[in-house]
């Protein structure tokens, strides 16, 4: 998993498994509700594009 940094541009930083798994406990309620809305409009744009 990398980072993408705010030029567009990824960088190559791995994140650990255990880094993610430890920190996402620590996120509050409305911050998942925020990611899962990102996750979701990003899988539509796929989907959309796809079917093309």
């Amino acid at each position: 998993m990398g980072i993408e940094s705010t030029n567009g541009f990824r960088e190559e930083k791995l994140i650990p498994y255990n880094t993610i798994r430890e920190n996402v406990g620590l996120l509050d309620d409305a911050t998942i509700d925020k990611i899962n809305t990102l996750v979701l409009k990003a899988g539509h744009q796929i989907v959309k594009k796809t079917e093309r």
